[in-house]
């Protein structure tokens, strides 16, 4: 599984097109795809969400004004 074999099961699609990874890629990467899954069952994200919630409360007013909400 390669960043070049995937992209030449995309080559034949339209730009822009919209479809799956199952649909464009079928059972070919079953294997590379179970092991993604499983190491990614593995990973405890909570640290991670605890370190992006106290960043954002950290950061509210910077974030607001990113994403064009306005308090009050």
């Amino acid at each position: 599984m390669t960043h070049d074999a995937i992209q030449e099961d995309r080559s034949g699609l339209d730009e822009f097109a919209i479809t799956s990874f199952e649909k464009l890629h079928g059972d070919k990467w079953d294997a590379a795809s179970d092991g993604i899954q499983a190491l990614d069952e593995q990973i405890d994200y909570s640290d991670m969400l605890a370190c992006a919630e106290t960043y954002a409360g950290n950061h509210s007013a910077v974030l607001h004004r990113a994403l064009g909400i306005i308090d009050g």
